[in-house]
């Protein structure tokens, strides 16, 4: 991430999809991927570039979260309900904002407990930070 130009790079290999979310709330999801490390030594991977503009936030996440089942009728958590708590808590400040998908996540498996890592890093561009 390049904190002066909001420019950032990325590789996706093998791992869920990547959620940029606009200070405005609206959603894009990067499914564009590559091979899981390891898989093809010779195999070169691509990078995307995106450009976060101040209030934007971006979203990882193992699929320890969308692949969370619930006891009950084993069904799993899945990406449409974790966008719909992103949508839910667009509004909030950042660290609560994830605070609250995690507990929706909780809520939604209680009483299980997760069978996986439960892994999120997320990063808002709060402003342009440059050196002169």
């Amino acid at each position: 991430i390049d904190t002066c130009s909001g420019i950032t790079r990325l590789v996706r290999a093998g791992q869920t999809p990547t959620i940029i979310q606009t200070a405005q709330g609206d959603f894009t999801v990067l499914n564009k991927g590559n091979l899981p490390v390891g898989v093809d030594r010779n195999f070169e991977y691509n990078e995307q570039e995106i450009c976060l503009g101040i209030g934007d936030r971006l979203l990882l996440y193992s699929d320890g979260i969308s692949e969370a089942r619930c006891f009950e009728n084993k069904e799993q958590y899945g990406e449409t309900r974790l966008y719909a708590s992103m949508k839910s808590t667009a509004k909030l400040e950042f660290s609560a904002a994830i605070s609250r998908i995690v507990q929706d996540l909780k809520d939604w498996l209680d009483p299980e407990k997760p069978k996986d890592d439960v892994s999120i890093l997320g990063i808002e561009m709060r402003g342009r930070f440059c050196q002169i």
